[in-house]
């Protein structure tokens, strides 16, 4: 149907193109190039229907701003803009042109900018043209307008490159160019470019384009530019893109292989010795948590067992000891449990720490030997979970080196919350009667016990304030836990 419908609306242009001529008169079709200057003496704001066929030289935003056409025998000759209608869009067969096509465009014509353009209703394609090389430009006629979409050569040094955003998001480059025997540059804007090495300035190119001038509204010439594709614009040789500039752009090059390499190199390294800290904190951490979970509880496990033993035939004393030995490793499974759970982020037994330190202090309470009496009405929740691990581990490693190396008969829980303090702090305090010890001593790498070490390394981690309290009566811990 296009093509039933481009071929009959040529044969009647061409019927009334001849008749016009015939005539001398304006023509009503416009289906020829060789048209145009009557069309612009006679009224060119006056439209006509156009069915012309012609090669496209220019492409405006892939086409869906349109395009220029020009005659197809001598493609360097002016051209015409073919836009779509206002508002509107290019027909199917507009998308996806390239220069060298060759259409058939049927519209309307229009009068913008001195210029005669074609409104397409229909555009056809019909083959390809060989684009016969562009004829070097002539500056006086560029800058007088008489190159208006005419496809023209230059070459000359670029001055200046920068961006130029378009209506699509995208963005063209526009040069700058030291044109000879021109007082200023000549504008060159090439179409979805970026800033390269190639329009670097100093940088000499030549420049196969199509000429554009914008007119006043006497039609004096305002301003004339180029418009190209990237791969219309070369490199002319010789001039500042000498050989020196070209070797020193390979050596800049080679240079940042070089030190891409390296970093690539630093930063394996740099990986692999934070993966190795990695998993020497993860050591220290699981060492830690099988000091102050498994090794307490069996430590408290075997004092009960081992005071059963020494009990004689005392059955209800074996009996208690026993049950009190059972407690602990009943708790020491709950704590293995938790440390695993922890591991796999599988969350808690869901104990409140009031619940934990209590725990704690029934699992070593024998009502005999040991009492331990708990003040903890006052104490408050902690939701860090990393922070409460750690505070609960301090706690037991105080009181198991209380019952196991001070001898302790009486071992005290106390929390107390500071005047003026948030709901988060509070202050508790691990205090037995038992053999006073030098905490400077006891942490000596030559003792071969880690308990006191752990405890300053855990308090240290979660930013909890650790003392250690001898005043000859009492001794032990005091944490003070902040915000």
């Amino acid at each position: 149907m296009h093509v039933l419908y481009c071929s009959l609306l040529a044969a009647a242009a061409a019927a009334a193109s001849l008749s016009a001529q015939a005539e001398g008169a304006r023509p009503d079709v416009l289906s020829r190039f060789s048209q145009l200057p009557q069309i612009y003496e006679n009224n060119p704001s006056c439209p006509l229907p156009a069915n012309i066929h012609g090669v496209v030289t220019y492409v405006f935003a892939d086409g869906k701003d349109g395009f220029v056409i020009a005659d197809e025998q001598r493609s360097t000759r002016g051209g015409v803009i073919v836009r779509p209608a206002a508002g509107g869009e290019m027909p199917d067969g507009a998308y996806a042109l390239e220069p060298g096509e060759t259409v058939n465009v049927a519209g309307t014509t229009a009068y913008r900018n001195c210029t005669v353009e074609i409104v397409a209703a229909n555009v056809l394609r019909t083959g390809r043209a060989e684009l016969e090389a562009p004829p070097p430009m002539k500056l006086s006629d560029f800058r007088r307008g008489l190159l208006h979409l005419r496809r023209i050569s230059t070459s000359g040094t670029v001055r200046n490159c920068a961006p130029q955003p378009r209506a699509d998001g995208k963005s063209d480059c526009v040069l700058w160019l030291d044109v000879l025997g021109a007082r200023e540059p000549v504008g060159v804007v090439v179409q979805g470019a970026e800033s390269s090495s190639l329009f670097r300035k100093g940088v000499l190119v030549k420049v196969d384009g199509v000429a554009f001038t914008d007119f006043g509204e006497d039609g004096a010439p305002i301003a004339s530019h180029i418009e190209a594709f990237q791969w219309n614009i070369r490199l002319a040789g010789g001039g500042v893109a000498s050989s020196w500039r070209m070797a020193a752009i390979v050596v800049c090059a080679l240079l940042g292989v070089v030190l891409a390499a390296l970093a690539a190199i630093l930063l394996h390294v740099l990986r692999r010795r934070r993966r190795e800290a990695l998993l020497a904190a993860d050591r220290r951490r699981i060492a830690g948590e099988l000091h102050d979970t498994i090794e307490q509880h069996l430590a408290t496990a075997k004092l009960y067992l081992s005071a059963a033993l020494n009990m004689g035939d005392d059955k209800s004393k074996i009996v208690r000891a026993v049950k009190m030995a059972e407690s602990v490793l009943v708790h020491a499974k709950v704590e293995v449990r938790d440390a695993v759970m922890d591991l796999r982020g599988d969350g808690s037994s869901g104990l409140s720490l009031r619940e934990e330190l209590g725990l704690i202090a029934r699992s070593v309470s024998d009502g005999g030997t040991v009492y331990v009496r708990t003040s903890l009405s006052r104490l408050p929740e902690m939701q860090d979970r990393s922070r409460r691990r750690d505070l609960v581990a301090i706690v037991r490693e105080a009181v198991t080196n209380a019952i196991k190396h001070a001898h302790a008969g009486r071992i005290v829980l106390v929390a107390d919350v500071p005047a003026g303090d948030g709901a988060d702090g509070f202050v508790l305090r691990v205090l037995n009667d038992g053999d006073p010890f030098d905490a400077k001593t006891a942490l000596g790498p030559e003792t071969g016990h880690y308990g006191l070490s752990g405890m300053r390394e855990r308090a240290a981690r979660s930013r909890l304030l650790l003392e250690f309290v001898n005043t000859g009566k009492w001794c032990g811990i005091r944490l003070e836990v902040g915000k």
